[in-house]
């Protein structure tokens, strides 16, 4: 799970969730968002999600935004090493800074 995932914030990364194909249809990309919003929500509150796509940096990741940092990291707990779709989720804390200027590019 995440435990030593950087600084604590509002913002999960999940990693190793989609890849850049899975988001090129227009109606597999809202199903994604849909279902990835559903299944963060069970943490706490989401506020929004972000799946850059295409040519946008941090494709084939996905940006959670909750309302606390609890709602943050019980998700970051919950779905941190699990798996999805074969592949192994790494869910790190991500800077709300560059979230809020729309920055996916950070690592």
């Amino acid at each position: 799970a995440a435990v030593d995932c950087g600084p604590p914030s509002k913002v999960v990364m999940l990693q190793n969730m989609v890849t850049p194909q899975d988001l090129v249809d227009d109606e597999d990309f809202a199903d994604i968002q849909e279902d990835v919003e559903g299944e963060c929500a069970k943490s706490g509150a989401v506020t929004k999600v972000q799946l850059p796509r295409g040519e946008e940096k941090g494709t084939g990741m996905i940006f959670v935004q909750f309302g606390s940092l609890e709602g943050a990291s019980a998700c970051a707990e919950a779905l941190g090493g699990r798996s999805f779709n074969n592949r192994s989720v790494v869910a790190t804390f991500y800077s709300e800074t560059a979230f809020d200027a729309g920055d996916f590019g950070q690592q």
